[in-house]
């Protein structure tokens, strides 16, 4: 299974992708993928076309040795040069490998955020608020939106293992 959680900065995509991490343990391998990570810590303010890439290259590799993948981060709301999202790029491996794909979206009231990231310290506001319109701006259909601002991330998480065993 591909499990996506995209969706605004600060909402808890990575706490939960870790957490959720414990859910498929006792199932099957499982890989936890941290877009953030290509972007802040392994070259710091990376472009966002090789942070793709090289995400889509840990994923194919996973997918294919059959694991169980969680792939997060607000970085798959960005777009390509042609204007589609990086999203898509993520949904054709699965479907490469039959993988079936449950998709998230995060979101919380911007006041909500600016309080996390100001504990956080990761981004400036004005950042935030940039990455905030751009994700909300491209969620998908197809993608359960979860509001995070007033839960708790046992509550997500406990919300997302219902969906996913349902």
């Amino acid at each position: 299974m591909l499990v996506i959680i995209r969706g605004n900065a600060c909402s808890g995509k990575s706490t939960v992708a870790d957490r959720l991490r414990n859910h498929f343990k006792n199932q099957s391998k499982t890989a936890v993928i941290h877009t953030t990570m290509f972007y802040w810590e392994i070259v710091h303010g990376d472009s966002p076309k090789i942070v793709m890439e090289n995400t889509k290259r840990i994923l194919d590799n996973y997918l294919r040795n059959k694991y169980d993948v969680i792939l997060e981060g607000s970085t798959l709301s960005n777009k390509d040069k042609k204007g589609k999202i990086y999203l898509e790029r993520f949904l054709r491996i699965a479907k490469k490998y039959k993988t079936p794909v449950k998709q998230f979206f995060f979101e919380a009231d911007f006041e909500i955020l600016k309080h996390r990231e100001k504990k956080r310290k990761q981004i400036s506001i004005k950042k935030l608020k940039e990455f905030y319109n751009n994700s909300n701006k491209t969620r998908k259909k197809e993608e359960i939106v979860i509001n995070t601002s007033n839960k708790s991330i046992n509550q997500v998480v406990n919300q997302i293992k219902k969906i996913l065993d349902s």
